[in-house]
């Protein structure tokens, strides 16, 4: 359901969030394809993942989920809510109540 979010990662993980193998993005449909994983009709092992990236405005959620596969193909709906908008008021160090003009605020993923 809704607008299909590209460019988001995500990562199969153990159940403490230890990250193997290799990142996927989500296509333009906001598909995330995990090829090869173990599926079984009974006693199906737990699969771990997470997701470690959005678009860029969208939030997302880093903590583990899980699934248990018992057909060769399931597709889990994962839904990231618009980014908030954030205020940043910019205040001199040195100086009380001296408006800054201009400004430059870099953002880094810290990983």
């Amino acid at each position: 359901e809704g607008t299909p979010i590209v460019g988001a990662t995500f990562i199969r993980t153990d159940s403490e969030g230890t990250e193997y193998g290799n990142a996927i993005t989500t296509n333009t449909n906001g598909d995330a394809i995990f090829n090869n994983v173990p599926f079984a009709a009974t006693g199906a092992p737990t699969i771990y993942f997470k997701q470690t990236a959005s678009d860029g405005e969208h939030e997302f959620d880093d903590t583990v989920q899980s699934t248990t596969m018992t057909t060769d193909t399931e597709t889990l709906q994962i839904q990231n809510e618009v980014g908030a908008e954030r205020t940043i008021t910019l205040a001199d160090a040195n100086y009380d109540n001296l408006p800054i003009e201009t400004g430059t605020i870099t953002l880094t993923n810290q990983e």
